[in-house]
């Protein structure tokens, strides 16, 4: 596979690779140009790809908001060249997302959630998921990456 953009856009779930133009809610035009692969959860992660992904300047990972796709994050980060760009894909509606369709934290996920405020590239997405609030009470969420769809966002428009 040789790469026709130096950007990449890795996506964790096969429906949403499969509709990409589907899923993105308010997507940035820097995207709409370059390579898109499904990432097959964490399969990305594996030695095998290492060399495949440093071809590139940029990578953005579109996985999970959850101890899962913030592990495969960090791993590919200690596998990458430091000149590639990595960066966590981070919707502007994201504490809206939460709210709607995230999935509650126990404690023991807290506890490890709270790992990744040291990882910088993390860090503001996990200050989002540790602030939010719902009727006035803290919740800590997880949130599939499903849960960004444009059918999503036109059936809860408004609410």
């Amino acid at each position: 596979f040789k790469p026709t953009s130096n950007k990449l856009l890795l996506i964790e779930n096969q429906n949403n690779f499969l509709n990409p133009n589907g899923v993105f809610v308010g997507i940035p035009e820097d995207y709409l140009n370059c390579n898109v692969i499904w990432s097959r959860g964490n399969d990305i992660t594996s030695s095998q790809y290492k060399s495949f992904l440093n071809q590139y300047q940029s990578v953005t990972c579109f996985l999970d908001y959850d101890l899962g796709g913030f592990g495969a994050f960090k791993k590919l980060r200690k596998s990458l060249e430091p000149i590639v760009q990595l960066t966590f894909y981070h919707p502007e509606n994201l504490s809206r997302y939460l709210s709607l369709f995230g999935n509650p934290i126990n404690d023991k996920q807290l506890l490890s959630l709270r790992k990744y405020l040291n990882e910088p590239e993390l860090e503001k997405i996990v200050r989002e998921l540790l602030s939010l609030t719902i009727d006035g009470r803290r919740a800590y969420r997880f949130l599939e990456q499903e849960a960004l769809q444009i059918f999503l966002e036109n059936s809860y428009d408004g609410k």
